[in-house]
Order: C-alpha cells, then structure tokens, then sequence
C-alpha cells in the first residue's frame, strides 16, 4: 500500500526497509544467507533474485521483524562482514536491514517461520519486497 504525503507517493511506515543499528534486539534464529552477487557478472547483469528461508526459532519470542547482514569476499584474503557471528573488526560504518512486520507473532523454540523476499530493480531503483 502507498499514502499520498505532500503529492509524493510514500510506502507506509511498516512497508519499508530501514537501516539502523540494532542494540536492544533477541535474535529468535541464526542468521541464512540469502542473496549472492558476483561483480562484474557481465553474463548475468540482472540481479533481480527471490527466495523464501527457513529460519528455525532459537529460542521463544516476539518477532517483529527480519533483519537481513551483509557480507562481503573481497579477495581470497579480504572479506567485510556485519553477521554478528563473523563481524570484521572496527567495521562501524555498516549497519544491518531492519524489515518490520505489520503484525507481531509470538514463536517457540524449535518452530520454523518462512519468509520469502523478492529483490526487484528497475533502470533507477533496488527495493525488496
């Protein structure tokens, strides 16, 4: 769903994606990796992907959102990672993807929660639905 704001059309606030820095957060699941580029990919220039995860509950919970990371292999010996199991070190400039929910659910240890994401593009913008 969109809303009009001052004639521009604008997601509502729980239909969009926001960057920030996750410091009072239990996470129910260890993290999945999702999507996976490789640069250049003259080949393959779309990199319009979708898929649907499995995410085992770790614990019991309120979930009211998925947070997506990012890692990156820039070299054989040069890899960047904000995965809190894998976080390079001094690497503060990067923070994760907060993906709200517009309805929170409860969860038990040992269920499974699906999710599935679409990355679409077009020729001036990537957004996730």
């Amino acid at each position: 769903r969109i809303k009009r704001v001052n004639t521009l059309l604008t997601p509502l606030p729980l239909e969009s994606t926001y960057v920030v820095y996750i410091h009072n957060a239990t996470m129910l699941s260890d993290p999945l990796p999702v999507f996976t580029f490789h640069h250049p990919d003259i080949l393959n220039g779309d990199f319009r992907r979708s898929t649907e995860l499995a995410f085992e509950m770790t614990s019991d919970g309120l979930v009211h959102g998925f947070v997506g990371y990012f890692d990156s292999k820039l070299s054989e010996t040069v890899e960047m990672s904000i995965v809190p199991r894998t976080h390079s070190m001094n690497l503060v400039s990067w923070f994760p993807l907060f993906i709200p929910i517009d309805t929170p659910f409860y969860v038990k240890k040992g269920d499974i929660v699906r999710f599935r994401i679409w990355r679409r593009t077009d020729k001036k913008r990537v957004w996730y639905e």
